[in-house]
Formats: structure tokens, sequence, C-alpha cells
């Protein structure tokens, strides 16, 4: 048998070493980088999260939906008689002023519902005629009732708002129980005293879609009551378009921990307001490091029955026929921040919400990020939206909805 040659391997020199070590470290900022950068949609000023959320989030509201099935049967006939009640008991009790001074707000309210209307309407039939044979959701073309729906969701300030179970709206030292969090038991120093029990009469909710930049708003903004504002949506450069005010701002999981490390630029806010499970873990920090500032915990049944609800008004849509989702349809995270605004404030006007798609309308209206579809429908989004806007409960501030409530007698 003839000797075996050995083969001398020689080691990498050091140069290469380095080489190898460079391209590991741009791989794993490369795999960071697209992991941690929140992300966002491409309709309605509303804010993605990260999927393990989505999925923790996708898992509440449906327990929230199964647990109103039971309800649901009973609301039509309560609604009716609580509405014919809640009307007469209202008019026995105004005055004539008082009577003046409420027909003149249903008028307001009667207006913004009918452009709302017309606006599902819109909405209806150019995503119908607009629907790839592939889309990520098409319209059926069946016939539907969106009061028979609305009868069925659980809004803040409506009358079925007492079949949602929910009894608080924030975390709070006398209800300091909070799921997210079971390694704390018990009230903590950064937690109110009690539940929040604000009620302003005049409140804007400010997405960060572009469609800002169609409208000089920002005096209008300033001028109500409360000032709700979404993660790192910034005020300083945007006046004009955006206003100054911010008396909350909420923040979700991503950004909760953005922020632990640096406020974003050009934003500030008087209190923040943080939903979702990874951001309890945030609330402390934050509390310790911006100790100028008011740091709330939206209660998780509040923030899950928002998006159980939304998820609700898709099932209801789906089994009559009207729309249908290819894949994922997961609630943005806004839903949550839209129904705390309803909860606190009597008349709500929305800015930065674009509720059809517009590619010529850019994504957000302070940088270049582009919107991504993958895990919601753009469509039923704007659909969900004007619906309830269709009731008079809030106004959709954008051009073909906007009123003269939405300039807050600036012009």
């Amino acid at each position: 048998m003839p000797p075996r040659r050995l083969i001398r391997r020689t080691p990498p020199s050091s140069g290469a070493w380095k080489k190898y070590i460079i391209y590991a470290g741009l791989l794993l900022l490369a795999v960071g980088s697209v992991y941690m950068r929140p992300h966002g949609n491409h309709i309605s000023g509303f804010e993605d999260e990260d999927m393990r959320t989505h999925m923790q989030s996708e898992k509440e509201s449906s327990e929230v939906v199964q647990a109103t099935e039971e309800e649901i049967d009973v609301t039509g006939e309560q609604q009716d008689a609580e509405i014919t009640v809640s009307v007469s008991e209202d008019k026995e009790a105004s005055g004539e002023d008082e009577e003046v001074e409420k027909d003149a707000h249903i008028d307001a309210n009667a207006e913004a519902a009918a452009r709302s209307a017309a606006l599902l309407k819109n909405i209806e039939e150019s995503s119908g005629s607009k629907m790839r044979p592939h889309a990520k959701e098409k319209l059926l073309g069946g016939g539907i009732d969106y009061t028979e729906v609305l009868q069925q969701l659980f809004i803040p300030r409506t009358p079925s708002w007492a079949n949602s179970r929910v009894k608080r709206i924030v975390v709070n030292q006398e209800a300091p129980e909070n799921k997210y969090d079971k390694g704390h038991e018990g009230p903590a120093s950064w937690m109110p005293s009690e539940d929040l029990t604000a009620d302003y009469k005049t409140c804007a909710v400010v997405g960060n879609g572009g469609i800002l930049l169609l409208d000089s708003y920002g005096e209008a903004i300033d001028a109500h009551d409360a000032v709700f504002r979404f993660n790192d949506g910034p005020t300083t450069g945007f006046h004009e378009h955006v206003g100054t005010k911010t008396t909350y701002r909420l923040i979700n999981n991503n950004w909760s921990r953005a922020w632990g490390h640096k406020r974003p630029k050009g934003a500030s806010e008087e209190a923040l307001v943080l939903f979702g499970q990874g951001s309890a873990r945030s609330a402390p920090g934050l509390a310790a490091h911006f100790s100028s500032e008011k740091i709330y915990f939206m209660a998780p049944e509040f923030a899950g029955n928002a998006r159980g609800m939304y998820k609700r008004a898709y099932v209801l849509m789906h089994e009559r026929g009207f729309i249908e989702v290819n894949g994922r349809n997961s609630p943005p995270t806004g839903v949550e921040g839209l129904f705390f605004a309803l909860a606190l404030c009597e008349e709500v006007h929305l800015y930065g919400f674009n509720v059809k798609s517009d590619p010529s309308v850019p994504y957000h209206y302070h940088d270049k990020v582009k919107g991504e579809e993958g895990a919601h429908s753009f469509t039923f989004q704007g659909i969900f939206m004007s619906m309830i806007a269709s009731t008079g409960r809030f106004v959709i501030c954008i051009p073909e909805a906007a009123t003269e409530a939405c300039n807050m007698d600036m012009k």
C-alpha cells in the first residue's frame, strides 16, 4: 500500500479572519435592523406591531369576540329601547336654550354622518372597481346593513358599551392587575391613583398619515381640549400641518422599547400611554426616565375589546357575503388609540387618517418609509373607520368627509 500523502492545511491569515468577522457583523446588523425597525401600514395613519405581539393580540381579540357571542343576540332590542329612553329623558330635562344647542349639535353630527356614509359608498365603489384578481381583499358585492353590524359592536360612549364588561381604561393603583406583568403584583408608584376619568369636550386624534400635508390643520388641532398622537409622530417642523400640542402619545411595543433608549426627534407630550404585552416591561423604566411626564398603561381588557370589535366587524361582514380578505387581517394598533379617545371625549376629530389607499399620498407625513400591507386589509380598515364615523361618533377630517368642525372655527 503506497504511503498516504499528507496535505498541509494552511490556517487562514489574520487578514482573512478580519474579513470573516466583518462579514458576520454586517449580516447581524442587517437582520437586526429589519427586526427592530417599527413598521406601519399604508392607509390610515395606523401603526403596526411586531409579529409576536400580533399573535398575542389576535388571540385576545378572538377571546373578546367569543365572549360577546352570547350577548349579541339581545343587544339589538336593548339598544333600541335604551336609545328611545335616553332621547326622551334628554328632551324632558332640557330647557329651550339647551334644546337649541342640542339641535345644532345633532345637525353637525348628522352632517358628519351623511358625509361618512357617502364616503363608505365611495370606498365600496372604488375598491370594487379597482380590485386585482389576486388582491389582498375583495368586495363580494353582497348587500349589507351597516346599522345591523354597528348594533353588535361595543364602542365607548354608546348604549352597547355596558355589554363590553370593560370596567377600567388604564391600569391604576385601585385596580393594578395586569396579565402582561405577572412578575409584579399590587400597585406600583408609577401608576395613577385611580382610573382615568377625564371628560374632554373636544379631542383631536392625529395619525401619522401623509394626507396631513394636504391641509393646514395645525391651528385647529391645537384648539382642541386634548390632542392624541401615535408613536414617533413629531410636531417640530410640521406645526402648520399637525399643530404643537400633545396631551397623550400612544406608543406600541416597538416604540416603547425605542423610547427607552432615546426620544424620537421632534416628539413631546404631557403623557405616554403604553399598550401591548411588550410595553408592560417598559413602563417602570420609562416612568423613571421621564419623571416629568405621566405614564399610563392601557388596561389589557380595554385594548382587547378594541381589537376584538375590529375582528367582530369583519366576521359579520364576511358572513353576510360583503368582503373577503386573503391571509391575515390583523387589527392595526391605532384601533386602541381611537377607542381610548372615544372613551375620554365627547367630540372626536380624526386627522391624518386616510381611509382610501392612494399611492400619490406619502405613507407618513414626516419620513419616507413605505407602507407594508402584509398583515392587514387596507380596504377593510377604511370601511371600519367610516362605518363608525357614520354614527356621528367622530368626524374624519379629510377632503372627502371633512366638516366645518374640523377647522374649529379657525377659518
